[in-house]
């Protein structure tokens, strides 16, 4: 149809992540962003996600986590969904962005407890998550997410990239954001962009410099 060419025709809007699995903020932001986001008619459709998760590595295969050790097993389950099945054809096409979502829902002081329940939830192989994030493959990611992060001058966490233009603890309205930033011919989602409410992350940061090292 001539709607589906024009959605196909316009580039994607794109959505960076930096997190913490394990941080109260972050929590915050991504329940926020899949009650607004995520469940706008259409809405995923006009934009690409990209996460990266925040820690220290000593260079060595060893990670350090703000919020323990539980929070880097976290973030390398979550590294190793997006980097197995964001591209795959056999689970829907955000099953990788809900299992954190899921991950770090209302219980995610819990992570990495809850990863298994939530893979099943969303339809994910757990065994193949478990076996990425335990060796060197989720060794990797991590590695490489971080080494990024620090590349970006991630300073806190939640840090959003939306498009490029970067958003300490926000945006505030991230469904408005992303519709006033695609070209394209607006999906239905967005009709309802304009801010409901002005819930301000920013009280909710995690500063990448009071990250304790201990390996």
């Amino acid at each position: 149809s001539l709607i589906a060419t024009v959605f196909s025709a316009a580039p994607k809007v794109q959505v960076v992540m930096f997190e913490m699995s394990k941080w109260p903020g972050c929590h915050e932001w991504k329940t926020q962003f899949g009650n607004q986001v995520m469940k706008a008619e259409g809405v995923p459709d006009i934009m690409n996600i990209t996460e990266y998760f925040v820690g220290q590595n000593d260079g060595n295969g060893q990670f350090s986590c703000m919020h323990g050790q539980g929070e880097c097993v976290g973030d390398m389950l979550e590294l190793c969904a997006q980097a197995i099945y964001k591209d795959s054809t056999s689970v829907p096409a955000y099953a990788w962005y809900d299992f954190g979502t899921c991950m770090q829902g209302p219980d995610f002081e819990s992570i990495p407890q809850n990863a298994q329940s939530c893979a099943e939830k969303v339809g994910l192989d757990w065994s193949t998550l478990n076996t990425c994030a335990s060796g060197s493959q989720g060794q990797k990611l991590f590695a490489n997410s971080i080494s990024y992060a620090n590349t970006q001058g991630i300073y806190a966490t939640p840090t959003n990239s939306i498009n490029g233009k970067v958003y300490v603890g926000g945006p505030n309205y991230p469904l408005e954001v992303i519709c006033e930033a695609y070209t394209g011919t607006k999906p239905a989602g967005c009709q309802n962009s304009a801010p409901s409410d002005q819930q301000n992350l920013r009280e909710e940061l995690c500063y990448v410099k009071d990250m304790v090292v201990a390996f």
